[in-house]
């Protein structure tokens, strides 16, 4: 996803890093990034969003997949705001206008022309990180015990967890821990693990797995818990996701 701000403010937490963006300024994530935005309600505001699929390139030369690093490459909540200076450098806004233009409009050739102007605007992107130039990002604060947290729940989300458990894990008072993770993520710490086992599932239903196995693969070892909690996060059943395009 990528949210390019026209006129307006808000912070955003991405995986217990806070980004504070402004006018001109663009955020992107990949699907797996886990984030809650707040928008200044006191002042005007308008932005575009972009939703990219992950096959957006099927069709372009084998050697195109690679513009894609910029979401699937960069680490979890790290580089994910791009300052409105670079955004005019690049001409990042004037291509996502045409494509927010181009999508709007019947027609084969406008597919194609929304699909070629997509490819671009990857391509400035691919050029901005590649260049590894800081003046090109905005910076964020971040928490060193939440960043600790989230790398063990990342790495952990699978497992037999409980908040006990993960509280014992940090030497931490659970109460504490869990008003400190919600401040600085922006969800509640089981939440968190919850959105990443259903994020998991997903891929691996993608993958071929049956809705039993990727549901047991990704953590959930009662089927009627799991049932519930997906229906509950994501408004649709496991059934109803496999079977979606």
């Amino acid at each position: 996803m990528l949210y390019y701000m026209i006129k307006g403010g808000g912070n955003i937490k991405i995986e217990g890093k806070n980004y504070r963006f402004g006018d001109g300024d663009i955020i992107f994530l990949n699907p797996q990034e886990m984030f809650c935005c707040r928008i200044d309600s006191n002042i005007y505001h308008e932005r575009i969003v972009l939703h990219l699929n992950e096959d957006i390139l099927e069709g372009f030369p084998k050697e195109c997949g690679k513009l894609l690093s910029p979401f699937t490459n960069h680490k979890k909540g790290e580089n994910n705001c791009i300052n409105a200076k670079t955004v005019s450098k690049y001409r990042l806004d004037l291509i996502i206008r045409d494509i927010f233009i181009l999508s709007k409009r019947a027609g084969s050739h406008n597919e194609v022309l929304t699909l070629c102007k997509t490819a671009e605007l990857l391509g400035c992107l691919c050029e901005i990180f590649e260049s590894k130039n800081d003046t090109d990002l905005i910076k964020s604060t971040d928490h060193p015990t939440v960043n600790r947290i989230l790398e063990y729940l990342n790495g952990n989300y699978t497992k037999q967890l409980t908040v006990d458990i993960i509280a014992r894990e940090f030497n931490l008072d659970k109460s504490y821990m869990s008003h400190l993770f919600k401040e600085h993520v922006g969800i509640s710490l089981w939440n968190y693990v919850i959105f990443r086992r259903i994020s998991y599932f997903n891929s691996l239903i993608k993958n071929g797995l049956t809705i039993d196995e990727a549901s047991h693969r990704a953590g959930f070892n009662n089927y009627s818990n799991f049932f519930r909690l997906y229906k509950k996060h994501t408004g649709i059943t496991p059934m109803e996701y496999k079977k979606s395009p």
